[in-house]
């Protein structure tokens, strides 16, 4: 997913954030696209997060979100899509040595859907796991996740800047 050309920039930003705590990773991929080419990014994903993750004396959470749901119509389709992937996506984030926190297809023309709720529910208890993981982590990720926590209404499916402030 993403540019090719922004590619090598990742690489160097998600070093410097998870290079001595484990970090939570929210890896897309569209599913609406053909399952071989998506395969392919997850493996390519996985793998750099793997790498950056490398030296990190605990592994980090990764959760691998199908966006592009509502492109594929057939109910049925969507579900075998979403359980290949899901599967596929659980081998690769083992194979980095990290933590699959799961799969979510997500209809992101739908910001009330029972799906972002699974994703922000996912989210939290994700950044959870990586702060029992590691004590002594930053300020900025205590403070991030008591915004998350404290601020946001537990019935509200999507955040704003606003409701941050």
């Amino acid at each position: 997913a993403g540019h090719l050309e922004y590619y090598s920039s990742h690489s160097s930003c998600l070093e410097a954030f998870s290079r001595s705590t484990p970090s939570t990773f929210l890896t897309l991929a569209d599913i609406s696209a053909k399952p071989d080419d998506v395969k392919t990014q997850l493996n390519y994903w996985s793998a750099m997060i793997g790498n950056v993750c490398s030296k990190c004396p605990q592994p980090s959470e990764v959760i691998v979100l199908g966006t592009h749901a509502d492109k594929v119509k057939d109910k049925a389709e969507l579900d075998s899509l979403c359980h290949l992937l899901n599967r596929h996506a659980d081998e690769a984030v083992k194979k980095s040595k990290q933590h699959f926190a799961g799969f979510i297809g997500l209809n992101v023309t739908d910001y009330q859907s029972a799906d972002m709720k699974d994703l922000i529910s996912q989210l939290l208890k994700a950044n959870e796991v990586v702060r029992k993981r590691c004590p002594p982590i930053s300020l900025s990720c205590h403070v991030l996740l008591a915004l998350l926590t404290e601020k946001v209404p537990s019935d509200k499916a999507a955040i704003t800047l606003s409701d941050l402030l």
